[in-house]
């Protein structure tokens, strides 16, 4: 700044201080507010979480993984699930009442048994997989309880057409007992 402004440059910030406080004087309160709120980043955060909530009610049926106006007969019979927020011993851990038996879709079903096979023959950092012969024990075990019987029993059916899959997904075997020679 040169001359006549380098010169007023300290009267200068007296008058824009002078305007600062009579803008805050003649702020109506919606403004007083609105400079508080900008202020606070948790707050403008969760002001644009709430929009977002707000334009993803409004496109709902956009967003929706399927048609809002298809029905799926086969869960026309489920009764509303009510949440109960305590366990039995009184912790708070909220939980619903779990579907049981032909109620599981059947997709939920067949993974349910293709994950528990997978999760016993696979390796795991803390332990190696299991053998083939064992998964199939545990799983013939809880099958009725935790398993559907039905599916498991088309699971046994693959397992005796295709052994070849066995070898190639690299599932081990249990060591098949060698006769003992006794001569």
């Amino acid at each position: 700044m040169t001359g006549v402004l380098a010169w007023l440059a300290p009267f200068r910030s007296r008058a824009e201080a002078v305007s600062a406080e009579e803008r805050i004087a003649s702020a109506t309160q919606l403004r007083l507010t609105w400079w508080r709120f900008r202020k606070h980043r948790v707050a403008v955060w969760s002001g644009i979480l709430v929009a977002i909530f707000y334009t993803a009610a409004l496109f709902a049926d956009t967003i929706a993984y399927s048609d809002p106006q298809a029905t799926d007969s086969r869960r026309s019979y489920i009764p509303p699930q009510a949440v109960h927020l305590w366990d039995a011993d009184g912790s708070l851990r909220p939980w619903v009442h779990g579907l049981k038996g032909k109620r599981i879709p059947l997709n939920a079903r067949i993974i349910a048994t293709a994950d528990t096979y997978d999760s016993i023959t696979s390796s795991r950092a803390y332990r190696a997989g299991l053998p083939h012969e064992f998964a199939l024990r545990e799983m013939r075990r809880v099958a009725g309880s935790q398993l559907d019987p039905e599916v498991f029993e088309v699971f046994l059916g693959l397992c005796a057409a295709e052994p070849e899959w066995l070898q190639r997904f690299h599932i081990k075997r249990e060591p098949e007992p060698q006769p003992t020679g006794a001569g």
